[in-house]
């Protein structure tokens, strides 16, 4: 999961550097928290979600449930207080002189929590992408949250 995760966050240093834009070490470690998140969540509906064990991959039975569970309530956790961090940070403050940005926590501790609500109550977290696209709220908050940005950078 580390190394998936680590990948993530390679890919959004790259992305900053080929703008010539270098993102915050917070920005790049809620990245890395969010995505050992979503990694684990989506190990452990592949457990759950399998009918033989033997069908599993490898890397997938390396995991006890427990485990999956505590590693996604760390990074979970980990990741909101990470990314508040990095709202509050100088970075940020500076970058988009938005004194509201902090407020956009709000959103992703809602998205955070509803993505553990269907993730734990159905199979859905094997697909993140199809979960957050096809779920109303998720969709809603992360439009309401892109126009919140937008907004308040303007006043």
């Amino acid at each position: 999961m580390l190394i998936v995760s680590t990948g993530y966050s390679y890919r959004a240093l790259a992305g900053g550097l080929s703008v010539y834009l270098l993102p915050s070490s917070w920005m790049l470690l809620t990245i890395f928290l969010a995505s050992i998140f979503i990694i684990a969540q989506k190990r452990l509906s592949d457990v759950l979600s399998v009918e033989n064990q033997t069908m599993l991959r490898p890397s997938a039975k390396v995991y006890s449930n427990e485990y999956l569970n505590l590693i996604t309530g760390i990074a979970a956790g980990s990741a909101i207080i990470s990314y508040i961090l990095f709202t509050l940070s100088d970075y940020a403050q500076v970058k988009f002189q938005n004194p509201y940005l902090p407020i956009s926590s709000i959103f992703l501790i809602y998205a955070t929590l509803r993505y553990l609500q269907i993730a734990m109550s159905s199979s859905k977290a094997h697909d993140p992408i199809n979960l957050i696209i096809h779920d109303k709220h998720m969709t809603t908050f992360v439009l309401s949250c892109f126009i919140f940005i937008i907004i308040t950078n303007y006043l």
